[in-house]
């Protein structure tokens, strides 16, 4: 029995159409007549997975990169990969810079210096050697944090209430 599972990997704006969305491969369709197959999936060229972090069930929250260096949640935990290579040998090691609360989806963005990440409505700055909470009332005066961007020198925060810090 033929099981076309290369067919209907598509986001739909309308939910009761569809809900796939098809990550990290994509769909080869042969140009040739006759083919065994009408499609097949590859996977993405380039992409190796080159550590892992905690446990299976903690999921990854976000990532961004600053000066060539990634940063990402995996759980409740902010990691810094730091590459290193000897005798040709790549390695790569996962360093815990803090812990970031909830569960749903981080935003960030960096001046180049400070890594800004907004989760569950708290603020959170790595500048490199600190990691801190933000803790200024102010920050959560126009309402509950939610994305934030770095745009002509400044931190923007959009809120809940369709403000912005």
């Amino acid at each position: 029995m033929d099981i076309p599972l290369y067919n209907g990997f598509y986001i739909s704006d309308a939910t009761p159409l569809s809900e796939q969305q098809c990550t990290n491969w994509y769909v080869n369709m042969p140009q040739t007549e006759g083919a065994l197959n009408a499609g097949t999936l590859f996977s993405i060229p380039g992409i190796t997975q080159r550590l892992t972090t905690g446990g299976a069930s903690e999921i990854n929250r976000g990532s961004h990169v600053m000066n060539g260096v990634p940063y990402f949640v995996n759980g409740e935990t902010l990691y810094r990969v730091d590459r290193s290579v000897v005798v040709g040998v790549e390695t790569f090691t996962a360093v815990s810079l803090g812990t970031i609360g909830g569960g749903g989806r981080i935003s960030s963005a960096d001046n180049g210096t400070q890594l800004m990440i907004i989760a569950e409505g708290d603020g959170y700055i790595w500048d490199g050697t600190d990691f801190s909470k933000i803790t200024d009332p102010d920050f959560k005066a126009s309402g509950k944090p939610e994305h934030v961007v770095f745009v002509d020198s400044f931190f923007l925060v959009t809120t809940d209430s369709n403000k912005f810090i």
